[in-house]
């Protein structure tokens, strides 16, 4: 069920936890997207009907679900393309997703953004890409709640969005639900560009955790000085990471250690924040989701034989 943002009354952007379902609601004025509600389900307790499914009141206040997918799940890639339109944009990473996806592409569901680059001939596009069979996963479990989504992000995405657009190396290390150890999401940004991203599993234990995120960080650097945008000197390393991840004393130290300079710390996004992000980018986007087309179409066919069946029910 596509909509447009020029017609967009309200947002809300749903995330699975566990079992929990959280809730983040908005509505639209003008060009702003206001706050009106958070709300959390446990599995003891569904969601009312009427605050999260599309009923006949879609029609005359359209409403944007956005579904959060796992960042475990997703594999991240980066490439400079010269400026051009949004048709011709897509049909250029199209073209290269062979080679960009760990998947065969008729596997996968994959999504795109943009970012400025140095350049202004240039601009720099943001793929996700996430095997199909998890979309499908994810799409059922918010099924299970009552809930049928118009586009899917990722909040790791919108971590990475509202980073500041300065030279360095950005590692966000948080937790997710039914997953042991850590998730960083590493982000180059050298000579004002976006170089390079990456989604890396950590290990439960703190030692290994750190020896695995350092061998990522030198797989990386080996492949930017093969392409020639790293130097000798390494970017200034920012670690955003939460008070009460755990002891990541191990991690500090082996990423000072390989970058041969001081992390400078910081606390990630906070979720309420990340949820506005989510909402503002995905209903102003111009890029298809990681939503299939087939399972829009079934939702919008569901939900025109929906209002059809409550039409002839109050006519008779």
């Amino acid at each position: 069920m596509s909509k447009k943002a020029g017609k967009l009354q309200n947002c809300q952007v749903v995330a699975l936890d566990g079992d929990a379902l959280h809730v983040w609601q908005f509505h639209a004025q003008r060009t702003k997207l206001n706050p009106t509600g958070t709300h959390s389900f446990g599995q003891d307790k569904p969601p009312p009907t009427k605050l999260v499914a599309n009923d006949w009141k879609q029609v005359v206040h359209p409403r944007l679900t956005i579904g959060w997918m796992p960042g475990r799940d997703v594999f991240l890639r980066v490439i400079q393309l010269p400026k051009s339109d949004t048709d011709e944009l897509l049909s250029m990473v199209e073209l290269q997703m062979e080679r960009l996806s760990p998947m065969p592409v008729s596997h996968i569901c994959w999504a795109m953004e943009t970012q400025p680059h140095a350049d202004p001939e240039q601009i720099t596009a943001l793929v996700t890409i996430v095997n199909r069979e998890r979309v499908d996963e994810f799409l059922a479990a918010l099924e299970a709640k009552g809930i049928q989504a118009d586009r899917l992000d990722v909040a790791w995405m919108r971590q990475l969005t509202l980073l500041p657009r300065q030279d360095g190396l950005w590692l966000v290390v948080g937790n997710e639900a039914n997953l042991a150890g850590l998730l960083v999401l590493s982000a180059w940004r050298v000579g004002g560009v976006l170089r390079e991203v990456a989604m890396t599993r950590l290990p439960t234990d703190p030692d290994l955790a750190a020896q695995a995120l350092v061998d990522q960080l030198n797989h990386a650097a080996w492949a930017a000085e093969m392409e020639g945008w790293l130097s000798d000197e390494l970017p200034v390393p920012h670690l955003c990471i939460s008070p009460d991840t755990g002891n990541i004393d191990p991690l500090r130290k082996a990423i000072e250690e390989w970058a041969g300079q001081s992390v400078i710390e910081d606390i990630p996004f906070k979720t309420d924040t990340l949820a506005i992000q989510s909402a503002s980018d995905q209903s102003k986007s111009l890029f298809p989701s990681l939503m299939p087309s087939d399972i829009s179409q079934r939702y919008r066919q569901d939900f025109v034989d929906r209002l059809w069946v409550r039409a002839l029910g109050a006519i008779g």
